[in-house]
């Protein structure tokens, strides 16, 4: 990881020093976040991150799609810079930890994705808890049988 941020830096350097090099015209997109963590308080109101070209000022197209429906994106395309909200829709997750992740690519560097993790910790509702723990205790105190 560390080696891939180091290259990231040395492209960035290099495309300030010559804006016009080739390697410098094909998007890089970036975000300024690389996990989005949610709770019961923040999943509807949701999270906003931006998104930029590493090459700037080449504007770059994008296209941004999440592996699991619950996962509301506000846009699914643009150009950088932009802003991107992300929201969750609760109805239908159980309580827990449920995860995704956002993939932004661009048309014109293909095979190139930026991913996002997200995480939704949401509590677990007292009834199934209860029963939850009703049922270990069952299984714990069920006496054993000598044959």
């Amino acid at each position: 990881e560390k080696a891939q941020l180091t290259y990231q830096v040395d492209v960035a350097l290099y495309c300030e020093a010559f804006p016009g090099a080739p390697s410098c015209l094909i998007p890089s997109l970036v975000a300024d976040v690389d996990r989005l963590l949610f709770d019961e308080h923040n999943a509807e109101e949701g999270i906003t991150f931006s998104i930029a070209n590493r090459n700037a000022p080449v504007v770059a197209e994008w296209r941004a799609s999440a592996t699991e429906p619950w996962v509301k994106l506000n846009r699914t395309s643009g150009r950088t810079p932009a802003d991107l909200q992300v929201s969750i829709d609760r109805s239908g997750l159980a309580g827990g930890i449920h995860e995704a992740v956002i993939s932004l690519t661009s048309p014109a560097a293909p095979g190139d994705v930026l991913e996002i993790s997200v995480r939704v910790d949401l509590p677990v509702d007292q009834v199934e808890a209860g029963v939850d723990l009703l049922l270990s205790l069952i299984h714990i105190s069920e006496p054993t049988r000598p044959y």
